[in-house]
């Protein structure tokens, strides 16, 4: 909870034939807010590794799902690849909220 305000984070894919997946990292809070993000994309595999950095702040709205970012993400088999959140509210850290990535 970040200074007394409920918040869910979940990630939306939208898959793409032949294109990597196209990943979206989404809020939700109960009650209007002025939230700073950043979003990390860290894959490792035979391949070798990356690592993707995103930031921002947005206006959630409340009860409404908002957007945080979007990022394409080809994850092969044998990779190890995941998505971490963090967001800021009022001064206060919250998170880090990871995800694996989409497969």
């Amino acid at each position: 909870m970040i200074a007394d305000m409920d918040l869910q984070v979940w990630l939306a894919t939208q898959e793409r034939s032949a294109q990597p997946a196209l990943v979206v990292p989404y809020v939700r809070t109960d009650k209007d807010a002025h939230l700073n993000y950043s979003m990390e994309v860290v894959k490792r595999g035979a391949a070798g590794s990356s690592r993707i950095r995103q930031g921002g702040s947005i206006n959630a709205i409340a009860g409404t799902p908002t957007a945080l970012a979007q990022v394409a993400v080809d994850v092969k088999p044998d990779d190890a690849c995941y998505i971490e959140v963090m967001l800021r509210y009022a001064g206060a850290m919250h998170g880090p909220y990871r995800f694996d990535c989409p497969r």
